[in-house]
């Protein structure tokens, strides 16, 4: 049997009409968004919480227990991830439901199988990695529990994949938010109740147990279809060039936790795993961003293939006006956000965050490049990205974690971000003549500068009270939009609304804003250009 991957001009999948493409990635992408925003802000608190009390050598075990989670996830994947959402709903679209269903059920079971295997693996070694991970043979049995967490992870991963393979971005999400907001307040209970950290990796066993209950009930519709199962022969075969990139990419962010435990102590994966929590809340918008325009560049580029450079000279003019001012802000703020959420045993890590941060930023740079390059240029040049980050990434963490800890963990990130941020202008070069719009850069660059200023200005009111610090950041982002929209044009608020579902972008509220932005714009003289 082989895998067929033509499709035919009459299958469509059902879309809403006069919706695009670009739109319908946008609107999938807000609603994994707006699913992260719900979780970060009822589980902040209850972080915060966490961090404070677990001392560090015992906080490590959350970082240690969901990588070896996302070590299993990826080998027990097979590419299959990528076979689902390339192969699922070209099958459905053409009617051909028990196919998709043969496909599914078939990669799931290799998935749960090769996943199982793993973690008994993981039972098996449990006591050389607790001398290598944790430092200390007496936490063995701690590994021991880390073995189920770690199938349960994968397992509720595989299936998310299964999902967006027919398309329940929906339900996705409230996954995420229900498991999110669940994970960390059980976490804490159960430290309390169990008075010990197996109560911690009690809570990372029963949270994916949950999102895989959830998902599984929602993807049953599609897997009862039929009861036979695929080729495995063919399937596989077709999986395995996914496969590849996904090890790679192993290299690139799943292996850091674990490697900065191979190599420090656990205290110093710790602190890197509380300012990696205080900058995740920044990644996540940059990760939206991101998501956000890329099937926007497709769009254009197909539409317009002459107006690529103009596109990409936006999209960064954009990162340093919009994005720039928020790295920039929570740099400054370091030491107060990490006082507030991990408490005074972290404060000392400012340093941390800001490095990271600047690597974030820089990384932004980058996923620019990159989304033209997904559209414009050759599917291996990706590849080759992929394995140079990946080596970078090891090499250099290698180089600087044990002589700079947790500090060198992040100038690694920022190191990896800069040279595939060169490595993907010299590939775009060839294939794009690249406009760089260094006036904007100044603008945005000057501009949070000020932000900055203003914010640092403010130092002595935070100093004994940390959470002065979140009333000020509000005051000077509002004071920075209100200066924004002078640099702004009304071609800028049509790009940005129309970045925005049509559902909300069509709302009141949306509208209200809209009008708000033109009536500032009018009101400092701004025309289209």
């Amino acid at each position: 049997m082989t895998v067929n991957t033509e499709d035919k001009g009459e299958a469509r999948v059902p879309v809403e009409a006069n919706t695009s493409v670009g739109e319908r990635a946008v609107k999938d992408t807000t609603k994994q968004f707006a699913a992260q925003l719900v979780v970060g802000a009822v589980a902040v608190g209850f972080s915060a919480w966490l961090n404070r009390l677990l001392p560090a050598k015992e906080l490590a075990l959350w970082p240690v227990c969901t990588s070896i989670g996302g070590l299993v996830a990826t080998f027990a994947s097979f590419g299959l991830g990528d076979t689902f959402v390339r192969l699922v709903p070209s099958l459905i679209a053409r009617g051909e439901r028990e196919e998709a269903s043969a496909v599914l059920r078939t990669g799931l079971l290799t998935n749960v199988l090769a996943c199982a295997v793993l973690s008994v693996a993981v039972y098996t070694l449990a006591t050389p990695m607790a001398r290598y991970l944790l430092h200390d043979v007496a936490q063995a049995p701690l590994v021991q529990s880390m073995a189920m967490a770690a199938f349960l992870q994968a397992v509720a991963e595989r299936l998310s994949w299964a999902q967006s393979a027919v398309q329940q971005f929906g339900k996705k999400a409230i996954t995420v938010v229900v498991t999110g907001v669940t994970r960390v307040p059980l976490a804490v209970a159960l430290y309390l109740a169990m008075d010990g950290p197996r109560g911690v990796i009690l809570a990372l066993t029963i949270v994916p147990l949950l999102s895989c209950v959830l998902s599984l009930w929602w993807l049953w519709p599609h897997l009862r279809v039929t009861r036979r199962l695929y080729s495995w022969r063919s399937l596989l075969s077709f999986s395995l060039p996914y496969y590849g990139v996904s090890l790679i990419g192993l290299l690139r962010g799943r292996v850091n936790n674990l490697v900065i435990a191979l190599l420090v102590k656990p205290e110093v994966l710790a602190t890197y795993f509380v300012a990696e929590s205080v900058s995740g809340y920044v990644d996540a918008l940059n990760g939206f961003a991101i998501k956000a325009i890329t099937p926007k560049i497709a769009e254009k580029n197909a539409l317009e293939p002459a107006a690529a450079r103009q596109v990409f000279a936006k999209c960064l003019r954009y990162a340093f006006i919009f994005l720039l001012p928020l790295h920039v802000m929570v740099a400054v703020a370091a030491t107060p956000l990490l006082r507030l959420y991990g408490g005074a045993k972290y404060a000392d890590a400012g340093a941390v965050l800001v490095v990271m941060c600047a690597g974030l930023f820089i990384g932004v740079l980058y996923q620019v490049h990159r989304a033209h390059i997904h559209v414009l240029a050759k599917p291996a040049h990706l590849f080759w990205l992929g394995v140079t980050g990946g080596a970078g990434n090891v090499i250099s963490m290698l180089l600087l974690v044990p002589p700079l800890g947790a500090l060198g963990a992040a100038l690694s990130d920022g190191t990896v971000a800069l040279m595939q941020l060169v490595i993907s202008g010299a590939i775009l070069r060839r294939t794009l003549r690249l406009i760089y719009n260094y006036r904007a850069w100044l603008s945005g660059i000057f501009a949070s500068a000020v932000a900055g200023l203003l914010l640092w200005s403010a130092g002595p009111l935070w100093q004994e009270h940390a959470w002065r610090v979140l009333p000020l950041l509000v005051v000077v982002s509002l004071c920075y939009v209100l200066a924004l929209t002078r640099q702004l044009t009304t071609s800028d608020v049509v790009v940005m609304t129309s970045a925005l579902p049509a559902r909300l972008r069509n709302s009141r509220g949306g509208e209200a804003v809209v009008a708000s932005l033109t009536w500032l714009l009018v009101s400092n003289g701004k025309r289209e250009t």
